[in-house]
């Protein structure tokens, strides 16, 4: 992860919180983790910010500690909020690859407990965990399954175009 915050324009916020006279603006956003430390919320606010999306989990123990924290910071600046899974794809099989997936899911909805009017649940899938490609499409549309069956939001994946091409053939 690069130094400081990553600016993050998120389509689903961005369409959410543009004018309603369909100008051509975006919003800015922030994607925050344990990796920045404590976060200056009234400063991210000031500096014209309009959502935040935070870590809360990855894999299918890691709990990130300053998810409470940046959540509660981002929802007291009046920022709007939405949380973020790292995805740590693995199994083998295809029961095994969709019950990693899905015990990810789980264990993502338990620790960031979307709430109603936040902004979408996020995989972030970085890694293919040594996944073919076909393995990896059918182990995010697992978790992704997971996470609309148990929160009855459709989420979205982050990932970036070189790893989206090379690791789930575009």
């Amino acid at each position: 992860r690069a130094l400081g915050v990553r600016i993050v324009a998120a389509l689903a916020a961005a369409a959410a919180l543009v004018s309603p006279a369909g100008a051509a603006t975006y919003a800015k956003g922030v994607d925050v983790s344990h990796y920045q430390g404590i976060i200056d919320w009234t400063a991210v606010a000031g500096a014209s910010y309009r959502f935040t999306f935070a870590k809360a989990t990855e894999g299918t123990t890691y709990v990130d500690a300053t998810y409470p924290v940046n959540r509660a910071g981002a929802e007291g600046m009046g920022l709007r909020f939405g949380a973020y899974h790292f995805g740590r794809p693995g199994g083998s099989g295809a029961s095994g690859i969709a019950a990693n997936a899905i015990a990810q899911a789980d264990h993502f909805v338990q620790i960031a407990a979307p709430q109603s009017g936040e902004l979408p649940p996020v995989l972030d899938l970085e890694v293919s965990g040594g996944l073919t490609p076909a393995n990896l499409a059918a182990w995010t549309t697992a978790y992704m399954d997971e996470v609309k069956a148990r929160t009855g939001v459709s989420g979205f994946i982050y990932a970036s175009p070189d790893f989206w091409k090379k690791n789930l053939t575009n």
